[in-house]
């Protein structure tokens, strides 16, 4: 195919590239005009280090649930993932059905989708088609959803954070009345057993007149009682953690072997300490070299010091556990609410009518292109049908010359 002939079939033909070009951008502008606005709205949440509403159990992880945040965030700017961040729970907990179904009865997609309200699935279906939910490289959570009006957009954004905020405070207030309960049980049981020890360390007092201990082994006594208290502690603190997260956890497993270190080095001074050998430096008197009334007096002693510290520590706890309850803690954190769109996001006119004309004025050169092919074709077609017509009289007025030459000679 030449190129003359393309340019001359192309200016032939320029009426009808006019008219099919502007016909499909006429048709994309109708397009355009007729098909239904949608409009975007966005909002932004900032989790807080504390997602799962373990308010009072982020303190017994010193403070492991920040630095791993902060490492996320820093692996997430590289392009690299460590696992689950606290901003991926939140992405998650936005996808679940429990918040879009909130959202979907708070919009009402129901009637405006015009969805039958028996069929959650579809309305499932046709909200997730209208919303984006993605994580920045800050950490940052931001959620997009498309409307069929303006306030309709907003509406929906605002409906995902109010959702999300109420299910994480309930589970938050959830976790702080189950705590409340456990810390409230094992309170109830070191009243009993605080008040059980003094009564029979007063009866043993006044039974035997005992009336000024020895200030040494009393010392030593405290201070192996606090070591007791501080066993209970962390075995308390180690259940909490258990009913909160796997037996893998390391924050779990780190408090496992705390609290056997501390039953170990109790076993120790039991066994040699200040039972046999004296309590270490400083208390060099045993429970062996005292007279057997006084040694009597000292164990309950030591009982009623251990109650006092467990008593203390649980008191401590369930004073926090009913605040954990009762209060309305943020946990995440609105850094901005839907707003209503000034512009419509879709259909964009000007992109659909620079579509169409692209698409019509593509379709008018496709067609100058074959019809020159075409010509070319049949040009070629009939220049081989002249050269074979011209062959065949050339050999024809050849045979008849050559029989008249043969007929002169004879």
């Amino acid at each position: 195919m030449k190129s003359t002939s393309f340019v001359q079939e192309l200016i032939k033909s320029r009426y009808l590239t006019y008219y099919l070009t502007l016909g499909f951008g006429m048709i994309f502008l109708i397009y355009a005009l007729v098909v239904p606005k949608t409009y975007r709205s966005e909002g932004q949440v900032l989790p807080q280090m504390d997602v799962g509403g373990m308010v009072d159990i982020s303190g017994m992880m010193g403070g492991l649930s920040g630095q791993e945040s902060k490492m996320m965030r820093i692996a997430r700017a590289a392009g690299i993932s460590l696992g689950y961040s606290s901003a991926d729970i939140i992405a998650a907990l936005l996808s679940s059905r429990t918040v879009m179904e909130s959202v979907i009865r708070d919009c009402d997609l129901f009637k405006v989708y015009r969805i039958k309200e028996t069929k959650m699935e579809d309305a499932l279906k046709q909200l997730t088609a209208l919303t984006e939910i993605e994580i920045t490289k800050e950490d940052i959570v931001r959620i997009v959803c498309i409307g069929k009006t303006r306030k309709l957009a907003a509406q929906m954004v605002d409906s995902y954070i109010q959702n999300l905020d109420s299910f994480l405070k309930e589970k938050s207030m959830s976790k702080g009345k189950n705590m409340r309960i456990f810390v409230e049980k094992r309170l109830a049981d070191a009243d009993l057993e605080l008040k059980t020890a003094a009564e029979s360390l007063k009866v043993f007092q006044e039974r035997n007149k005992i009336v000024v201990p020895d200030e040494e082994l009393r010392a030593a006594i405290e201070a192996y009682a606090g070591l007791k208290a501080q066993l209970f502690a962390k075995e308390v603190q180690t259940d909490i953690l258990k009913q909160y997260s796997s037996e893998n956890a390391p924050y779990y497993l780190d408090s496992r072997v705390e609290v056997e270190a501390l039953k170990k080095k109790i076993s120790e001074m039991e066994l040699k300490g200040i039972l046999k050998e004296g309590f270490g430096v400083g208390f060099g008197i045993s429970f062996a070299r005292i007279p057997e009334v006084m040694e009597g007096y000292f164990r309950k002693y030591m009982d009623l010091k251990i109650q006092e510290e467990v008593y203390a520590f649980l008191r401590q706890q369930y004073e926090q556990a009913r605040i954990t309850e009762i209060k309305d803690t943020p946990v995440i954190t609105v850094l901005d609410w839907g707003y209503v769109p000034e512009r419509k996001h879709s259909p964009k006119i000007l992109v659909l009518v620079v579509t169409g004309l692209v698409i019509g004025l593509v379709l008018s050169l496709v067609r100058c292109a074959l019809v020159t092919l075409s010509a070319d074709m049949l040009r070629n077609r009939e220049r081989k049908q002249f050269v074979q017509d011209l062959k065949q009289v050339v050999e024809s007025d050849i045979r008849r010359f050559r029989g008249l030459f043969t007929r002169r000679r004879k």
